[in-house]
């Protein structure tokens, strides 16, 4: 069961990471359209702004999925690293509790 639940998240990160990349690679083709599009043939086009503003909310809402799954995500630890270990963890299932919550919060409305 546990190299099961292994797979998986291994599988789901790589899956993450490579949509992370992908979106951003679709920015930059997208932006570069439009600039070419816009200053070369003087004929700007409309829908390149639209999908590349929510490439970048989708890229921005995965990367902080991925940073939070593999504990990259920045904090600020200048009280917490003065409390003990067991303190330590429960502020951070707390933490994780409020994330969670607020994510549940963010689907529901």
């Amino acid at each position: 069961m546990a190299n099961a639940l292994r797979f998986i998240a291994r599988s789901l990160d790589a899956l993450v990471t490579t949509a992370i990349w992908l979106l951003t690679a679709a920015m930059v083709v997208l932006v570069t359209l439009q600039v070419f599009f816009r200053y070369a043939l003087n004929a700007a086009l409309s829908w390149p702004e639209e999908l590349t503003r929510y490439f970048m909310i989708w890229s921005g809402l995965l990367a902080a999925f991925y940073a939070h799954r593999n504990g990259q995500h920045v904090g600020v630890t200048i009280l917490t690293d003065r409390l003990g270990q067991h303190t330590q963890r429960v502020f951070q299932i707390c933490g994780h509790a409020l994330v969670a919550a607020f994510c549940l919060l963010m689907t529901w409305e």
